[in-house]
């Protein structure tokens, strides 16, 4: 599998132009987000939904700026294995938990009433990844736990987008779908992206430096679905 750091510095500069790019297209996504909650009622229920969307992509611009840090650390010292690796590692999993914890809240707050029990379970979450940054316990173990939990809230949300789609029609379904349909690009941008496929990617062949530069601009696609299926 390959590494970060085993690519050109003219990948890797690029790379890291276009993560550049997806964060600021998440930036207007956000914003626009944010523009549509305040003409909504204020303390209506579509107003605190709005909210959760908008801050769950401003979270996630978080992730994404702690994992470049991450990529620069990782290309400067040749090793995924130092300790400023491990902190930036932790934070972008910590913010991408809490970015699916305004979506969780906002779901079972005010769509399926399922009495918190996703939003309680990535609290636990989140606290486990709090305390992975902090070293009290190694982090092998909540790293991987991260790994496999992130993809998993999000096979969740999108499962519970579903579920309201097939409750509802008229407008709350196409926005329901249209989440749906921008979460489900926005995962395949994260595959492209990670270790999880990337051997079998590679396989069919679709190498490493091709997937790093595609990711960006499938998350970019994906976020827009999800953004603008709210319109």
């Amino acid at each position: 599998m390959t590494e970060i750091f085993e690519v050109s510095y003219q990948i890797f500069l690029l790379r890291e132009i276009f993560i550049g790019c997806l964060i600021s297209a998440l930036l207007i996504f956000g914003l626009y987000l944010f523009h549509k909650m305040r003409e909504k009622e204020p303390n209506s229920a579509q107003r605190q939904i709005f909210l959760g969307y908008g801050l769950f992509l401003i979270c996630y611009i978080f992730t994404r700026v702690f994992f470049m840090l991450s990529d620069i650390e990782v290309y400067n010292t040749k090793s995924t294995e130092t300790f400023l690796n491990t902190i930036y590692v932790g934070i972008a999993y910590s913010l991408g938990i809490l970015g699916t914890l305004w979506l969780f809240y906002s779901i079972e707050r005010y769509l399926v009433h399922t009495k918190y029990i996703f939003t309680m379970l990535g609290i636990g979450i989140l606290i486990l990844s709090v305390v992975s940054i902090l070293a009290i316990i190694p982090t092998e173990i909540p790293q991987l736990v991260m790994t496999i939990a992130l993809p998993v809230f999000i096979a969740i949300i999108i499962f519970l987008y579903l579920y309201v789609a097939v409750k509802s029609s008229g407008e709350p379904r196409k926005r329901a779908l249209g989440i749906v349909a921008g979460l489900l690009v926005m995962v395949v941008g994260f595959l492209f992206g990670s270790k999880l496929l990337g051997s079998a990617l590679e396989a069919i062949g679709i190498i490493y430096e091709v997937r790093i530069l595609i990711e960006p601009f499938i998350i970019i696609i994906g976020s827009a679905i999800f953004t603008f299926s709210q319109r």
